[in-house]
């Protein structure tokens, strides 16, 4: 006999699973990659770029120019040895850029406390220019009669940190282990890494004391920490 009740006792579900009415809505409109992305989403117009983080020594005293456009530039060049007695140094050309009658910290701080061989910390966007190779003014060929360009890795410039002791201006030597930071925003972004590498066999030779790398995080000096004068720099 049917009642409507299983062997269980339990009472049988009337009519079976009931089809939602209407079915499943699609959404509308279409899927956009680029939303809550700023524009920036797998566009060919979405801008890409490297970043690269560095510890080295420079090379020579860095020397500043204005441009045509009334722009101004700071620039210097860094060398980076590998770890390995027979590992190459890496040369690099730093840039710290001002705008037309503005001002910058860092540009400040790279003339008046970076000198020839000072080991710096450098964070920034590389890039690979080029420039003619030129003989008594006049363009070196190649055998097909084309322009021979030579190429400069160069790192523009946005934060800069310099380690161990500085000189400035009015000062031929440091004053203790200082250590001071200058970037666009005029705050730290965190510890940079520092490693005690080999020096290689020929190329650059640093002044005494290591290169730092990637590895260990720098130590803040014991004592009282001195930074720049007060208000010796102005922030971007």
């Amino acid at each position: 006999m049917n009642n409507g009740f299983n062997n269980n006792g339990f009472q049988q579900p009337q009519g079976g699973f009931q089809q939602p009415q209407g079915g499943f809505q699609q959404p509308q409109g279409q899927f956009n990659p680029n939303q809550n992305t700023g524009g920036n989403g797998g566009g060919s117009n979405s801008p890409s770029f490297s970043e690269i983080t560095i510890i080295a020594r420079l090379t020579e005293d860095p020397k500043s120019e204005v441009m045509s456009s009334g722009a101004k530039v700071a620039k210097a060049t860094i060398a980076n040895n590998h770890r390995g007695q027979d590992a190459p140094t890496d040369f690099w050309n730093i840039e710290v850029w001002v705008n037309q009658g503005g001002r910058s910290s860092t540009h400040d701080f790279l003339m008046d406390y970076c000198k020839s061989g000072r080991q710096v910390f450098v964070k920034g966007i590389p890039h690979l220019k080029r420039r003619k190779r030129q003989n008594n003014g006049q363009d070196v060929l190649d055998p097909n009669g084309k322009a021979i360009y030579d190429y400069y890795p160069t790192i523009r410039v946005n934060e800069l940190m310099g380690l161990g002791a500085g000189q400035n201006k009015g000062n031929n030597s440091g004053s203790g282990q200082q250590q001071q930071t200058q970037q666009n925003n005029f705050q730290n972004q965190g510890n940079p890494q520092q490693f005690q590498g080999q020096q290689p066999q020929g190329g650059f030779v640093p002044p005494q004391g290591g290169f730092g790398g990637p590895g260990v995080a720098p130590q803040q000096p014991q004592g009282q920490q001195f930074g720049p004068p007060q208000g010796q720099f102005v922030g971007q």
